[in-house]
Parts: structure tokens; C-alpha cells; sequence
């Protein structure tokens, strides 16, 4: 899988229409969102909203790689029997990284 790296931020806010790029140095364009007036009230920022979560994906994509990583170590400690392995703070990591990847998309971040 190939895709631009992150992290992505909204750039570029105007009204009718939202930029996506990374954040990585260079301004790369990932995406772009566009107001879609005849589904919206008038002065509606659902392509905000889009935005922000296209821009919090790359975070989103990693917690949860992470999330599945540990879910694995966990049931082969398990069918070891050597649960006692695992960092007992390792799921607490992941959820933080989840729930500020959450918070960027919902810009409370």
C-alpha cells in the first residue's frame, strides 16, 4: 500500500472548498473537500468536517495497526501461557493515540 505520509492537516480554508496536505515538510495536496450546497443549509461547513477527518486517517490507520499488533501479542502470550509478558500499559498507548486521532477529526484537538 502506497499512500502520501502523514501527518495531514486542513489547509487552505475557504468557503466553498477545503485542502488536505501533509505536514511532513513538504506541502503535498492529499485531498480536496468541496461544499456541496444543494445537500447543505447555505454557510453549511460539511466539507470541513470531511476534511478533518480525511486529514486525521493517517493517525487513525496507525492506532489501529498498532491495536491489531498488540491484540496478536496478547493472544500468543496467551496460547503460551505467558500472559505475564505483555506491558500492561501497551493498550493505553494505543488508546491515546486513538483518541487524539479522534479529536483531530472532530477538531477538539
Amino acid at each position: 500500500m502506497s499512500y502520501t505520509p502523514g501527518p495531514w492537516m486542513v489547509d487552505h480554508d475557504e468557503p466553498n472548498y477545503v485542502f488536505v496536505t501533509n505536514s511532513g515538510g513538504v506541502d503535498e495536496l492529499v485531498a480536496t473537500a468541496y461544499a456541496m450546497h444543494e445537500n447543505s443549509e447555505p454557510g453549511a461547513r460539511d466539507h470541513l468536517d470531511n476534511a478533518r477527518l480525511i486529514a486525521a486517517a493517517p493517525e487513525l490507520l496507525k492506532a489501529w495497526k498498532k491495536f491489531f499488533a498488540h491484540r496478536s501479542r496478547v493472544f500468543e502470550a496467551q496460547v503460551r501461557g505467558k500472559v505475564d509478558e505483555i506491558p500492561l500499559n501497551a493498550l493505553d498507548k494505543i488508546f491515546e493515540m486513538a483518541e487524539a486521532a479522534i479529536a483531530k477529526a472532530e477538531a477538539s484537538a
